[in-house]
């Protein structure tokens, strides 16, 4: 099934930004060599006639989903990577919408603008928060599974504050991921098992006692056992589930220690990193190969972003290179 976009992904992977990149961008004496750095990767076209990092890193990201819709035969699976950027998009069109002076650009590489996104977002906010009955006749139309998240999100929000809108999407995004997945690939569906029960423990930690009414369910740990896990406590796991309760410890052990949610947050996602890298290690060709291309993609957008900052700031390389991602 996805040998053609294999096969493309391999020639795209030849320049893709790697560590050795990551290495002389981390070597280099001031922001500009580190910048041209830059030059020398699948990133060189776009630098070549922009300077501004964001708005190049912007513009890979729509070359990239621009690339992927053409090599995917069947776009479940560009829907599956990119709706987690229109998620996002929805958390601010609804935040938007609570607080009309808010002033955030939206996210421009997702499936839908975000400009149709908060059409959307008005009408149905305006049926139910201001109990008008009839949607207008213009209602945009939208990716089927971009309106199913919405449609999902408004069945399920009962107030509009920052808590709520969160964990709400969050719940409607990965029931929407568990059904693509499912009709995918036995992998991306135990991957995104994996990925709910990261969330999971990272609201359980961030909200200190958690709330049993965000839990998303569809993951390997069941709520009690995610509680226990985030306490550092023993928990009854099934064989299949322990390596992965075990790598999530050893990182939760570690944050007790230093009390750091930026490291939690860098150690969990390159815990989802290395599952993917290593399934793609492990598989000649497929689906793996190309969902590491993607990691590294999203990861390697991170590092450029902290070690250009750097840069241009003066910090010490020591100072960040425990907190870039695996690349």
């Amino acid at each position: 099934m996805f040998e053609f976009a294999t096969g493309k992904t391999y020639v795209l992977e030849k320049r893709i930004f790697d560590k050795l990149d990551q290495e002389r961008m981390l070597k280099a004496p001031n922001f500009q060599s580190a910048f041209n750095v830059l030059h020398d990767t699948d990133l060189g076209e776009i630098a070549a006639g922009e300077k501004e990092i964001e708005k190049i890193l912007e513009k890979d990201l729509m070359a990239l989903k621009k690339n992927f819709s053409q090599i995917f035969e069947d776009e479940k699976f560009l829907t599956y990577l990119f709706l987690k950027f229109d998620a996002s998009n929805i958390k601010l069109g609804l935040k938007k919408y609570k607080e009309k002076e808010l002033n955030v650009p939206y996210i421009a590489w997702a499936i839908e603008p975000g400009q149709k996104i908060e059409k959307y977002i008005l009408a149905l906010g305006n049926q139910r928060f201001n109990k008008k009955d009839l949607l207008p006749r213009d209602l945009p139309n939208l990716n089927p599974y971009v309106e199913k998240l919405i449609s999902l999100t408004f069945q399920s929000l009962e107030k509009l504050d920052s808590l709520e809108i969160e964990n709400t999407v969050d719940q409607a995004l990965f029931k929407i991921k568990r059904e693509l997945a499912s009709k995918i690939n036995p992998f991306l569906r135990d991957l995104t098992k994996i990925e709910i029960d990261v969330l999971n423990i990272k609201n359980l930690i961030q909200a200190g006692k958690g709330n049993k009414k965000y839990f998303i369910e569809g993951g390997n740990l069941s709520w009690k056992q995610a509680l226990n896990v985030s306490q550092l406590k023993e928990t009854e796991s099934p064989k299949e589930k322990f390596l992965e309760i075990y790598k999530i410890w050893r990182v939760l052990k570690k944050y007790r220690e230093k009390g750091s949610l930026l490291e939690l947050e860098k150690d969990l996602q390159n815990f989802l990193s290395e599952e993917v890298l290593k399934k793609s290690k492990e598989s000649s060709c497929g689906l793996p190969t190309i969902l590491a291309f993607f990691q590294k993609k999203i990861n390697a957008q991170h590092n450029i972003r902290l070690i250009l900052f750097s840069k241009l700031n003066n910090i010490d390389v020591k100072e960040i290179e425990n907190k870039l991602l695996i690349i």
